[in-house]
Parts: C-alpha cells; sequence; structure tokens
C-alpha cells in the first residue's frame, strides 16, 4: 500500500472505504484534531481515522443540529491585506531575517547560492521529500518510570533530552501519542497551506526547523506564517503582516460551539472591527443564526442544568423546587410536564440549537 503525501490523497482513501463522499464539515474536523495528519504519518492508522468519522457522523447526522445550514468557515485564518505602512515594515524584516547566519548556510549550501522561482517551489518539495526518503514517526506523552533520570544537553544548538539507564518502550511503559514532523509551506497564487511528513535529519526537516524558528522570531503566526517564512527561505519573498487575522475555534464533538478570535492591528477603527467580526460570524455555522442575541435568564440557565439529572421528570421537579433560592418562591413547578418542557428547552439553548432569537 502506498503512504498517502497530502490531504487529498488521505480524503479519496477515506471516500473509498466509506463507500461515499466524506461530508465537508467532519473531514474539517477530522483535519482540525489532527487525525489526518496521523494517518499522513503512518497508513495503519486509516481505520481509527475511519471509526472516528463514522463516530462523529453517528453522533451528528446530517441536518440533526443544523451543520449545514451555514457555509463552513474556512479552515485556515482568513487575512486583511496590509497597508502600505505594513508592507514596508515587512519588508523590512525580511531583510532582517535574510541576514541570520542560519538562513544564509541554508541557501548557501542547499539552494547553491540561487534562490528559487516562486513557480517552482511546489516541483522542489516534491523532488526534496523523493530524495530525503521515508518520513519519520516520532513517539510523544511516555511516562518515565520509578529509577530512571532525564538528563538533558545540547549538540550544535539543539535541545537534546535523554533518559538513564535507557528506557525501553513496551506494552507496560508505552508512548500514548504518535505522529510526524510537517514542513508547512505556501506555493505562490495559491491561498492553500501545504503540509508534507519530513524525514528527520533530511533537507525538508532543515527548513521545516528553520521556517518554524523564523516564524516564532518575527511573529509570523500560525500555520500560515510557518508556511510564508518556508516560502521566504525558498525565494526570497517577504511574508507579509495583515491588518487583521480572523480564525475560527470549532469542535463538532464538543457542546460549546465555538470562538472566533479576532487579531488587530491597532490602525484598526472601532467601525471596521466591528464589520470584521460581523463577517466572521456570518460564516461560522451557528445551528440557529440570526441577528439578536437574548441572554438566558438565570432561571432558565440553572434549569437546562437539570436535564442530564438522574430520576424521573417528578423526581427532578421536586429536586429542583428544594434546591431554588428561599427567595425566588416563583421558580417552583407543581406541574412535570411543564417543568419537563422549560428544561428541554433551556437546554437546547445551552448547548446552542436555540441560542438566538
Amino acid at each position: 500500500m502506498t503512504q498517502p503525501t497530502t490531504e487529498a490523497e488521505v480524503r479519496k482513501l477515506l471516500d473509498r472505504r466509506l463507500g461515499h463522499a466524506a461530508r465537508d464539515d467532519i473531514w474539517s474536523d477530522l483535519i482540525r484534531r489532527e487525525w489526518v495528519d496521523g494517518v499522513l504519518s503512518d497508513r495503519g492508522l486509516m481505520k481509527e481515522l475511519v471509526d472516528e468519522y463514522r463516530a462523529v457522523e453517528r453522533a451528528f447526522p446530517a441536518g440533526r443540529r443544523r451543520m449545514s445550514a451555514t457555509p463552513s468557515p474556512p479552515r485556515e485564518p482568513q487575512y486583511v491585506e496590509p497597508d502600505e505602512r505594513l508592507k514596508a515594515l515587512s519588508r523590512r524584516l525580511a531583510r532582517l531575517a535574510a541576514e541570520e547566519p542560519a538562513i544564509v548556510a541554508f541557501r548557501a549550501e542547499v539552494l547553491g547560492g540561487q534562490l528559487l522561482a516562486p513557480e517552482d517551489v511546489a516541483a522542489w518539495v516534491k523532488s526534496q521529500a523523493e530524495a530525503d526518503g521515508e518520513s519519520t514517526l516520532y513517539l510523544g506523552d511516555v511516562a518515565v518510570p520509578p529509577g530512571h533520570t532525564v538528563e538533558r544537553g545540547r549538540e550544535a544548538g539543539r535541545l537534546r533530552v535523554w533518559v538513564t539507564p535507557p528506557l525501553t518502550l513496551s506494552k507496560e511503559t508505552p508512548a500514548r501519542s504518535a505522529g510526524g514532523g510537517f514542513l508547512v509551506y505556501a506555493v505562490p497564487g495559491q491561498r492553500a497551506v501545504f503540509r508534507v511528513p519530513v524525514a528527520h535529519g533530511g533537507t525538508l526537516d532543515r527548513l521545516r526547523r528553520l521556517s518554524e524558528r523564523l516564524a516564532g522570531s518575527y511573529g509570523w503566526e500560525g500555520d500560515t506564517g510557518k508556511a510564508q517564512a518556508a516560502l521566504f527561505v525558498l525565494t526570497g519573498q517577504p511574508p507579509l503582516i495583515p491588518r487583521a487575522t480572523i480564525t475560527w475555534h470549532i469542535d463538532l464533538g464538543s457542546p460549546v460551539e465555538g470562538r472566533i478570535t479576532l487579531d488587530l492591528d491597532p490602525t484598526l477603527g472601532p467601525a471596521a472591527v466591528a464589520k470584521l467580526y460581523w463577517q466572521a460570524r456570518e460564516q461560522f455555522p451557528l445551528r440557529r443564526r440570526s441577528h439578536r442575541y437574548r441572554p438566558m435568564t438565570e432561571k432558565h440557565a440553572r434549569l437546562a442544568e437539570w436535564a442530564d439529572k438522574e430520576g424521573s421528570w417528578r423526581e427532578r421537579m421536586e429536586g429542583w423546587n428544594r434546591a431554588c433560592p428561599e427567595d425566588h418562591a416563583d421558580w417552583h413547578y407543581s406541574d412535570p410536564r411543564n417543568f419537563a418542557r422549560d428544561v428541554t428547552h433551556a437546554a437546547r439553548r445551552l448547548y446552542g440549537e436555540e441560542a438566538e432569537q
């Protein structure tokens, strides 16, 4: 079996295993929770990805929670293009970064002192991945048992961590996670960020570590920042600092529907910020969305918590009445049917199904 090297190849495998096209919303969730990265590191994890897809599909049947009522937000953040000041600052940072010894060395030793043409980046990465060989799988979250000492040191400027005496991983002392190292890179003219698993110590691994360090040092944030840093190392194209970054955080498996993050340049005015938020909110897949939010009252927020209580509705109603604050005797119920109705409605609002009116 051929090891997939792109997300598109993993999705084709998933479609084939399912016998139908995977849903876009569940696919995006699997990417976000790094299930797809796992398969890119080890095709043997494909069965687990299929099982997870089916579990999410059972929990969230199409249309049950109105997940398809609005367009899915982009997986990657969206950016507001920089103004002339930020463009100049971007060029300035790129000139400073170009003088760093590690970049000078990479361009001299790997690129032969000649930067790549932007249109040659994708082919160069593919060719280099083949030359580097099979990608490396890394183990993590290893518990160190008593009798072993964790030691640290540096070699060639890089941190090294090891255990004395040597630790043998086994069923009794396993690693609890496994994954690959990925080079994140960009291709000019395309908005997508590309990811390729790399071989430890290979040229692409060297580029990965270099671009990640640059992104952290110069404020080129997120996967897009790392991708732009890699493109800069290869082509000299400066990463642009956006005026704003919009990020959606969505977890289909969580009762908390998600969050929206705005990362803003301080020069943006209040009206521009309000417009950005409005646009971001319009792309958020709320289960029921309108333009006005009605907050929950204290009573209904408390009622929602009784949806998960054990016992019959009469028993829960009696428990609710006993738990009511003394100054809220008007919250008491005498009819279990009315109590069940109000609890169910409050719970649906709490979990977002009727959060907006």
